[in-house]
């Protein structure tokens, strides 16, 4: 062959001798297809910096550098492909073929240490990105080595982070409201197993849901408040145990047995007279059921237990009262002050208390002095 290359315009091919000896007219088949090839790629001017137009499907093997603004004009499922096999299973695929296509990503780089920026860009005011794995996959963000952030959503204005995926503790950590959109038995738990004997499970399966709880922190000594929502005036709370041979324990830690365990503080507004008022007040309200006839021999509402006496003292106490009234006699509401009364010759009513198994009777009279 005669020459080594051809060149025009701004195209350079390098023809490696891999050609057998040809013929003279072989050669000049093999020039002129050459030469159409490089008046495909002409320059639109006489000068080597001009713009180039492509036409038709043109592949890049090896590598190639492409310097100033270079665009590509296709409708086509494989508009941009970079692969080892081309358009098959490539690295890298732009699909353009949507009707009236207009949504697309910018990438835009900075200096060290400003990151690299990847904008939508749209005909449209607002619009997304979908992020699809193939089948079972999973969609992966792996942080640096020097960064236990893994996924972070932030505000791009006060660049405060709302959501911090952190990989290091691991924790996620949200600056702002959650909000769960969901109607599941399961729809929040938590625990070491997933929805397998959760610590924390929030249920709200149940048609037209429209109660709730609310958790409220306070300052310091202020408690913390547990307290029901609803769209309605009023709801009560229900604390359930599992299987009714298990009850409700409330442990109290304090260093000294001055405060109460459990204080019924409420505050109701009368608007008129109240015949029985239960403000504040514990009110036990059993059901028992049975399959077939079955019989409690002595039921118990409530259960005093012995104080258990520990420590390296041992503590010790002198004296105990069922019941505390927190004013003297004839001052307190429920604790008339004293009188005479004439021996009875009846009792109104018996109040009858279980000491240590034995039923005793406790007299109630509907009188004061006779």
């Amino acid at each position: 062959m005669r020459p080594n290359h051809y060149m025009k315009g701004s195209l350079f091919i390098y023809m490696a001798d891999f050609f057998s000896p040809v013929s003279e007219r072989q050669h000049n088949d093999i020039q002129d297809a050459l030469s159409k090839l490089v008046n495909g790629l002409q320059p639109d001017s006489t000068s080597t910096s001009g713009n180039a137009v492509l036409n038709g499907n043109v592949t890049f093997k090896g590598s190639t550098t492409l310097q100033g603004g270079d665009v590509i004009q296709a409708n086509s499922a494989n508009a941009f492909a970079v692969g080892q096999n081309g358009t098959t299973t490539p690295a890298l695929n732009v699909d353009t073929t949507t009707a009236s296509s207009t949504t697309g990503l910018n990438i835009k780089s900075a200096a060290n240490g400003s990151n690299v920026t990847v904008t939508v860009t749209s005909g449209q005011a607002n619009d997304g990105v979908i992020f699809t794995p193939k089948g079972t996959g999973k969609f992966q963000i792996i942080p640096g080595s020097n960064n236990t952030f893994t996924f972070a959503v932030s505000n791009a204005a006060a660049n405060s982070n709302y959501l911090v995926v952190d990989t290091l503790t691991p924790l996620v950590n949200i600056g702002t409201q959650l909000q769960i959109y969901t109607n599941n038995a399961l729809a929040l738990t938590v625990g070491p197993n997933g929805n397998t004997n959760p610590v924390v499970t929030v249920d709200n399966s149940v048609a037209s849901q429209a109660t709730g709880l609310k958790i409220q922190g306070q300052v310091v000594t202020g408690g913390i408040l547990l307290a029901v929502t609803s769209s309605g005036a009023a709801e009560a709370m229900i604390i359930q145990a599992k299987n009714s041979s298990n009850s409700i324990t409330i442990n109290d830690t304090l260093a000294a047995a001055t405060s109460p365990l459990l204080a019924g503080i409420a505050t109701d507004t009368i608007t008129g007279t109240v015949a029985d008022g239960f403000t504040g007040a514990l009110r036990l309200s059993p059901t028992i059921n049975a399959a077939t006839a079955q019989t409690v021999a002595r039921y118990n509402y409530i259960d005093l237990v012995n104080p258990v006496l520990g420590g390296a003292g041992p503590a010790a106490v002198t004296d105990a009262a069922v019941f505390r009234f927190g004013a003297a006699a004839g001052t307190h509401k429920a604790v008339d002050s004293g009188t005479t009364k004439t021996t009875p010759t009846a009792v109104t009513q018996w109040v009858k208390i279980n000491v240590n198994g034995t039923i005793g009777y406790i007299p109630s009279y509907s009188s004061k002095t006779s």
